[in-house]
């Protein structure tokens, strides 16, 4: 009855001498098609994602919001959250009688920055504000 059993389980010992090298090669191909696949997946990020994300973001508004007679469209857009940065490029915005367009546009939150009670009642003094918002508008 033991020798049944021993025969009927499945052994991971190679039952002959090319199937090592067919294993290492497959092991091969593994690697290159991850190492393909990563570099694949770096350039989407850092040139196609938010391109993605302003048409994504424009699809949403254009539904929501949006109605006829009216264009509006989102280049690309950006959001990190480590760094307090949301970016955005080509907003345009067109109606029968008003037209806007941003060229660049970057809001940054300034979450890091400690609140100090001491600076604040000093009369008169620039603090800096917990948001900046930077644009470059079309001339």
């Amino acid at each position: 009855m033991d020798s049944n059993i021993s025969t009927t389980l499945p052994s991971t010992a190679p039952s002959d001498p090319t199937a090592a090298t067919s294993n290492e090669q497959g092991g091969l191909v593994f690697v290159v098609l991850s190492c393909l696949c990563t570099c694949l997946w770096v350039i989407y990020i850092t040139f196609y994602h938010s391109r993605l994300m302003g048409y994504i973001l424009t699809r949403l508004i254009n539904f929501k919001y949006i109605g006829s007679g009216q264009y509006f469209k989102i280049g690309s857009f950006s959001f990190s959250i480590l760094s307090g940065k949301i970016m955005f490029r080509d907003v345009v915005y067109v109606t029968q009688d008003l037209s806007f367009r941003i060229i660049d546009g970057i809001v940054i939150f300034k979450y890091w920055m400690p609140y100090n009670p001491a600076s604040s009642k000093k009369p008169y003094q620039h603090v800096p504000s917990d948001i900046e918002i930077d644009t470059k508008a079309a001339p």
